[in-house]
């Protein structure tokens, strides 16, 4: 998949993966930059149980503590630090 940017743009993909190339010496385009992302890795619709198995398990961790485990008086954990959000952390499954 190939884009064609302006040179602002670029700079706020500076983070992102990215393989710069620039268009050839034939194209008459001007202040662009031609961006190929790296294809994204999706999960496929049919999935073994073994993978299965190891999203239903990360569900299920990933949940706030009980109220009721808050409340007890010597406790001192307040909240779950292994939450994960969806689309900032990936499990790499």
């Amino acid at each position: 998949m190939y884009f064609l940017l302006d040179f602002d743009c670029v700079k706020q993909l500076k983070g992102k993966r990215a393989i710069y190339k620039w268009p050839s010496s034939n194209w008459t385009i001007n202040r662009t930059l031609l961006i190929k992302f790296p294809p994204s890795s999706t999960m496929p619709s049919q999935k073994t149980f073994r993978t299965k198995q190891k999203l239903a398990k990360a569900a299920r961790q990933n949940r706030p503590i009980p109220q009721w485990f808050r409340l007890k008086t010597d406790t001192k954990i307040q909240y779950n630090a292994k939450r994960r959000h969806w689309r900032r952390t990936k499990l790499n499954i």
